[in-house]
């Protein structure tokens, strides 16, 4: 068997076909491939050339066969009202749910995943890296798990309770997690992702092609 593209090894695997190896994808957050031009892990989410830099440094580096992009939890935020942090050399931290009551999620007041600043950033950086990579290496996408977004809206303590004694408050808050996933993407697929990964209700992963938004 001739030797694969990184790009032809990943779509062998995902129809079920065999690659000339096993694709790898490491599934990198911000810290590691920051560290490799020498910027600051906060600078992933607001800067999309830099966070483009690092993406592609860290792949041809380590010769990955994907590039994962997207937002963590505490950013889908935003869409809500919601607040969040990054410490310069750490993740994004959310310090407060946003909701108190499922009366509260459903009369939420949201906006756009598309005009939030840190989705706008990493929208332009699967553009970029879509123009400069796009034949070579597979670029994806991640998003978080439903009940990981429902535990940033209405917080630990509220998701757990309410699973024993408040569906309402559950059904709203798991609807608009969904929302929020669905539409982030949808943003993703739009720029370029040719695949959007969703972990399933056993922390496993899902595939999704952008076809089926």
């Amino acid at each position: 068997m001739s030797e694969m593209s990184s790009r032809e090894r990943f779509l062998a695997a995902v129809r079920g076909e065999l690659p000339d190896r096993v694709p790898v994808d490491p599934m990198l957050e911000s810290k590691f491939p920051m560290s490799q031009i020498g910027k600051s892990a906060a600078t992933f989410y607001r800067d999309s050339e830099a966070c483009t830099q690092g993406l592609i440094e860290t792949q041809r580096r380590f010769g990955f066969d994907v590039i994962q992009a997207g937002c963590t939890l505490p950013q889908y935020l935003e869409a809500v009202g919601g607040q969040w942090s990054c410490p310069e050399d750490g993740y994004p931290l959310a310090t407060e749910r946003v909701f108190n009551s499922g009366e509260e999620v459903k009369n939420a007041a949201t906006k756009s995943i598309a005009d939030c600043p840190s989705f706008e950033v990493i929208a332009e950086t699967i553009v970029k890296l879509k123009q400069r990579l796009g034949q070579e290496v597979m670029i994806c996408c991640r998003c978080p798990g439903t009940f990981n977004l429902m535990r940033y809206l209405i917080g630990t303590d509220l998701l757990f309770g309410g699973l024993v004694e408040d569906h309402e408050l559950i059904n709203a808050a798991a609807d608009l997690a969904c929302d929020l996933l669905v539409e982030a993407g949808r943003l993703f697929a739009a720029a370029g992702a040719e695949a959007v990964w969703y972990p399933d209700a056993c922390s496993s992963t899902a595939f999704i092609s952008p076809r089926q938004f």
